[in-house]
């Protein structure tokens, strides 16, 4: 049998733990970004419009479960510096793809 050794953390210790379900959140993150895009190539070729929604909107979840997947681990202020930075981009983002072109 293999035992693997067990160290309880340090209830002093300034390492900050993960949220309870962030692993969760970030797994079905990825899953929904693989099913839609997986739907919207079988769909492209019908459905032209819908499939170029489908797969924006995966590239949006995708990315945000890494800027959250990121900044789990951080302390407080640098997540609010993350969540904060994260709607300045995605704002940029949409207002150049809109604007700029």
């Amino acid at each position: 049998m293999i035992r693997v050794p067990y160290n309880r953390p340090d209830r002093h210790s300034h390492s900050p733990t993960p949220a309870p379900h962030s692993n969760r959140c970030t797994f079905l993150s990825f899953a929904i970004t693989f099913l839609g895009m997986f739907v919207a190539n079988f769909i492209g070729p019908h459905f032209t419009n819908i499939a170029q929604v489908l797969k924006k909107i995966a590239v949006l979840i995708v990315a945000t479960a890494v800027v959250f997947t990121i900044a789990i681990p951080l302390p407080l202020s640098l997540k609010c510096i993350t969540w904060a930075l994260y709607p300045i981009a995605l704002f940029t983002v949409l207002i150049c793809q809109y604007d700029c072109f």
